[in-house]
């Protein structure tokens, strides 16, 4: 079973990034810097899901922090079954769930599918034994000082970088830049961020520095990404302040200007005939899951019929050029990679 979603989910992955690494070899011409552009090329290929995921946890962690006040209000005033029964109530009006948390997690969800897949592509690599970077010696094997004697061999520095990005990132990251309510949660969100980077100190300190490297410019990716963020919410605030002001300005000088009157009423004018000529088609709630739910079966039968009749139009087109004895790994890894190429389309 574990071969079969090996090859659904992992092996076209593997061979995609594969391809990709050896297209990035040919271009510079060293192992260290492929890994390095492979790891930026796969976070910028994941940006907008990654800022998708982002947002959507922003908005969770906004509506949890206005819950939570509620539920506190709750319960000082009942207790046991009825209190869950107006939590559940509580929830439901507001279209929560707890299992939204995962929202904070998006961004890592997204990353170990091809964490997995660069983990099972260096293995195999020969060319990585004796590969030398900076301090690294072999990126088959993991870092060590060795200036140093071999007394100081059990410390690796590239682990201790990517600690030390990942806590940066945490630091820097913002989970709330407009409402007060969520300074509780900020730290909550925090100490998730520096468990996780703990946990993947652990689990990568060992391991060979071709990896190690790769989470790193990983690591370093997200942090620059933060630090820009930052700075262009600063920039925002900033310019809205400006607009304010502005805004403030103008109102006073409409108030002494009888010809913004005559602005205001065109441009509603303008927005009234485009609001007209604009077509659009106005749903009842029923009507709009119908419609909702029509198209969500489509894309599945479309889908359906692109991942598993396609692998099968490809094996049965020439049968003789497949190895029988791999006949379930063949059409696994066809319909793994069709359904990459759908993903990714």
């Amino acid at each position: 079973m574990l071969e079969i979603l090996y090859y659904i989910f992992i092996y076209p992955l593997q061979s995609a990034l594969g391809f990709v690494f050896e297209g990035i070899f040919a271009l510079c011409g060293s192992l260290p810097l492929s890994i390095i552009f492979l790891s930026f090329g796969i976070n910028i290929f994941l940006l907008k899901l990654t800022n998708l995921s982002d947002k959507q946890a922003l908005k969770f962690n906004i509506l949890q922090s206005r819950l939570n006040l509620k539920i506190k209000e709750f319960k000082k005033v009942f207790k046991g079954a009825e209190l869950q029964s107006y939590i559940r109530t509580l929830y439901k009006q507001h279209h929560f769930h707890p299992i939204y948390a995962l929202f904070s997690l998006g961004g890592l969800l997204l990353q170990i599918p091809f964490f997995i897949s660069v983990w099972i592509l260096f293995n195999h690599l020969e060319s990585l034994k004796g590969a030398s970077f900076l301090w690294i010696d072999d990126l088959s094997k993991a870092d060590s000082i060795h200036f140093l004697g071999d007394s100081f061999s059990f410390i690796h520095i590239l682990p201790i970088l990517m600690l030390i990005f990942t806590l940066l990132n945490v630091y820097y990251t913002r989970t709330d830049n407009t409402n007060m309510v969520l300074k509780g949660k900020i730290s909550a969100g925090k100490i998730q961020g520096i468990c996780i980077a703990f946990i993947f100190f652990i689990l990568l300190y060992d391991m060979p520095s071709s990896l190690v490297l790769y989470w790193t410019s990983n690591t370093l990716f997200a942090l620059c990404k933060t630090l820009c963020k930052r700075v262009r919410e600063s920039k925002e605030e900033t310019d809205s302040a400006n607009t304010h002001n502005l805004d403030s300005i103008k109102i006073t000088e409409s108030n002494n200007n009888p010809k913004s009157n005559t602005t205001q009423s065109s441009s509603f004018v303008t927005n009234l005939f485009s609001k007209i000529f604009t077509p659009h088609t106005s749903l009842t709630p029923k009507e709009y899951l119908n419609y909702r739910n029509i198209s969500i079966l489509a894309i599945i039968n479309i889908y359906f019929m692109i991942c598993v009749f396609t692998p099968y139009a490809i094996y049965s087109s020439d049968v003789s050029q497949f190895d029988v004895s791999q006949t379930y790994q063949t059409l696994s890894a066809l319909f793994g990679i069709c359904l990459f190429l759908c993903l990714i389309t």
